[in-house]
């Protein structure tokens, strides 16, 4: 066992001398680049990680919340119906006086019995709101967009 060396394990002379052993000098200067490289590389991956799966788990919410994409689809559908019928005059119950306005125009009916009713120093009645200013059952609205 001369240099080290067992009998099982022998250099030929046709390998030359011995080589200096991989890794036996350490540079702390590539060391602490390789460690800032994976702390920030791991950094990275997880923000990116957090920043998807927040995303998911807010659309998981929604759908559990809105329901069945099915279900979701005929709401879509009813809510159209609603607000259209809401962008519309009409009548609800014409022996009772009850009808339906658009909001705007309703808000403008409302302004103008306001202003009427303070020149001439009265209280606003809802005399002014009557179904000859109401356009005709089945009519299209000025206001119909």
């Amino acid at each position: 066992m001369a240099d080290g060396h067992d009998d099982w394990h022998q250099h030929s002379p046709e390998e030359g001398p011995p080589q200096a052993e991989h890794g036996s000098t350490v540079s702390p200067s590539a060391l602490g680049v390789t460690l800032l490289a994976i702390v920030f590389g791991v950094a990275f991956v997880i923000v990116i990680l957090t920043a998807y799966f927040q995303s998911f788990t807010d659309r998981y919410k929604a759908e559990k919340q809105e329901g069945i994409p099915a279900a979701r689809s005929e709401y879509l559908s009813a809510r159209a119906t609603a607000e259209a019928r809401l962008r519309e005059a009409g009548v609800v119950n014409r022996d009772e006086g009850v009808y339906r306005l658009p909001f705007d125009r309703a808000v403008e009916l409302v302004t103008a019995d306001y202003a009427e009713s303070s020149a001439r120093s009265t209280t606003p009645t809802s005399e002014t709101l009557t179904s000859e200013s109401l356009p005709a059952e089945g009519a299209p609205s000025d206001d119909a967009s």
